[in-house]
C-alpha cells in the first residue's frame, strides 16, 4: 500500500524542490531570452554552478538544524530521567515542539 506523505513533513525536501524549480524556471527563460548560442550556454553554466552552491548550503544548514536539535533534545531527555520519569520526559517533548 502506497503511503501518501506531506512535502512539507520534510523542510529539506521542500527547499530541495523550490530550488530545483527555481532552476529549471531560470534555464528556460535563458534559452528562450534572445541570446547567443555562446551567451545561452554561459548563462546556464553559471546558472547550475549557483544552483548547486545553493543547494549544498542548504542542505549543510538542514543538516547542521538537525544535529543541533538531537542534541537539544537528547539533553532534556537525559535531565529529565535524571530528574524524574517518563511523565516529565512527556511534558518536555510536547514543550519542546510546541516553542518551535
Amino acid at each position: 500500500m502506497a503511503h501518501s506523505h506531506s512535502i512539507t513533513e520534510n523542510p529539506g525536501q521542500l527547499i530541495g524542490v523550490t530550488l530545483l524549480a527555481a532552476t529549471v524556471g531560470a534555464a528556460v527563460a535563458t534559452v528562450l531570452a534572445p541570446k547567443s548560442g555562446a551567451e545561452t550556454r554561459a548563462l546556464i553554466k553559471d546558472s547550475a554552478a549557483k544552483a548547486k552552491s545553493k543547494m549544498k548550503t542548504t542542505k549543510e544548514d538542514v543538516a547542521d538544524k538537525a544535529k543541533e536539535t538531537t542534541e537539544q533534545v537528547k539533553d532534556k531527555v537525559k535531565k529529565v530521567d535524571a530528574d524524574g520519569g517518563p511523565d516529565d520526559i512527556k511534558q518536555v517533548v510536547k514543550k519542546t515542539w510546541s516553542e518551535k
